[in-house]
């Protein structure tokens, strides 16, 4: 027997602009595993957000963990 089971995603995002708000939110950093599931086009949009032109890098942690960041955080 097959069950299926649907899994909420953490964070409930519905695109690239909630994405950009809510890395602001971690100045330390979010992981990726907790947003990958937000929305269908997230990874592209973290791919993205991580090239030279934009303010946000993705990296991985000394745990192998990838994580996003703002690249110069905004003071507030």
């Amino acid at each position: 027997m097959l069950l299926f089971a649907y899994v909420q995603s953490k964070h409930d995002l519905k695109g690239k602009d909630q994405l950009l708000v809510l890395i602001r939110k971690f100045p330390e950093g979010l992981a990726v595993v907790e947003v990958k599931d937000a929305y269908p086009n997230v990874l592209e949009d973290l791919q993205v957000t991580n090239s030279p032109h934009h303010i946000y890098e993705m990296f991985r942690t000394q745990c192998d963990v990838d994580t996003v960041m703002e690249r110069y955080p905004t003071r507030q």
